[in-house]
């Protein structure tokens, strides 16, 4: 690549910008220039500065590419100054002020369904792709590689033998996260951090998973669910597969296969998050108070590309499943029956 089109230290940003052919562009952004533009405009009223009689104010395109170039490509600040012309100090900055700028913008984009009618459009999606019925959305946790930190670096050590912090999302049928909680050091196991999370506030105050309740045929309700892996908890809006052992049931493996085709969409949307946002694969070299402002910014990135249909090409990286062992007291009284109930209402045949 030329290093005149990737050294942008032209004062005039936008023709600068122009110089980017679509190819170069999508490579480096990881975006369209289509999903560029709305990026600033969505953060302009926040990001947009002032000239002063000392200096001429970074412009706001310039100011999100700095962000989404440290974003996309997992460079060090060092590296994305120099592209494009300022220092390392500066680049952090742009990209802590976008982070700040776009986070006001999470609830227009990370958004749990609720009332009836979003619940059920929710739920008609997953119809779609399973057979298992009453689902919203599937949960799981990833770990975000970051550099050991200088306090309590043990907490962060995962049993994947590096230093991580744990992302939890939830994905609905399309792979667009409904809900994200971060911040969790990488040695904490998923089903804690469910607990730690709001997530479990929300669905025992009623606020989400609340309706529309169906009944199996033998008049067991079922309120809207959530379908996890082996190592969460079993409730009843909390759906896991049964045991793989030499004991299990036609039945059974069945209710497995089709909780799999639904919960799979979540493995897909942490492998398309950390493909296009890089940073996410790499150590995140950022104090660790940092982290998850910076995580959570990927999720509003990723949701914002779905939503306005960026289909930029994407190679989603692998989310190895952790495979984590079930904690002790992994199923709650109603969570056992309710699979029971569920298998033989739906798969028994």
């Amino acid at each position: 690549i030329n290093m005149r089109v990737l050294r942008l230290r032209s004062t005039d940003w936008k023709s600068s910008l122009s110089q980017y052919e679509n190819n170069i562009w999508r490579e480096h952004f990881r975006i369209s220039k289509q999903t560029f533009r709305f990026v600033c405009d969505l953060v302009s009223p926040h990001l947009a500065r002032q000239d002063t009689n000392m200096r001429r104010a970074i412009p706001v395109e310039k100011r999100v590419a700095v962000a989404l170039w440290r974003l996309a490509t997992g460079n060090s600040y060092r590296s994305t100054g120099l592209v494009f012309g300022v220092g390392r100090c500066t680049a952090m900055n742009l990209k802590d002020e976008f982070c700040l700028a776009l986070l006001k913008s999470a609830n227009d984009f990370i958004k749990f369904p609720k009332g009836e009618a979003e619940t059920r459009r929710a739920i008609q999606a997953f119809q779609e792709i399973s057979c298992f019925p009453q689902v919203v959305g599937a949960i799981d946790g990833s770990h975000i590689p970051i550099i050991a930190p200088k306090n309590d670096p043990n907490d962060y050590y995962n049993r994947k033998q590096f230093h991580s912090i744990v992302l939890q999302g939830v994905a609905d049928a399309d792979g667009r996260f409904i809900h994200v909680s971060t911040g969790y050091a990488g040695s904490i196991h998923d089903a804690r951090v469910l607990r730690m999370s709001s997530l479990v506030n929300e669905v025992e105050n009623r606020t989400i998973l609340v309706s529309p309740v169906i009944r199996t045929g033998t008049g067991e309700e079922m309120r809207p669910l959530l379908v996890a892996d082996p190592a969460y908890k079993l409730t009843n809006w909390c759906m896991k597969p049964y045991p793989e052992t030499r004991a299990i049931t036609p039945s059974q493996c069945n209710f497995n296969k089709a909780l799999s085709r639904a919960r799979v969409v979540i493995e897909q949307a942490f492998g398309k998050l950390k493909g296009r946002w890089r940073c996410l694969l790499v150590k995140l070299d950022e104090s660790v108070d940092k982290i998850p402002l910076t995580i959570i910014t990927c999720c509003i990135l990723h949701n914002i590309c779905i939503e306005v249909r960026d289909d930029v090409d994407v190679d989603p990286e692998d989310d190895d499943p952790d495979d984590l062992p079930p904690l002790p007291g992994h199923m709650n009284r109603a969570g056992s029956p309710l699979r029971n109930k569920i298998k033989e209402a739906f798969f028994s045949h």
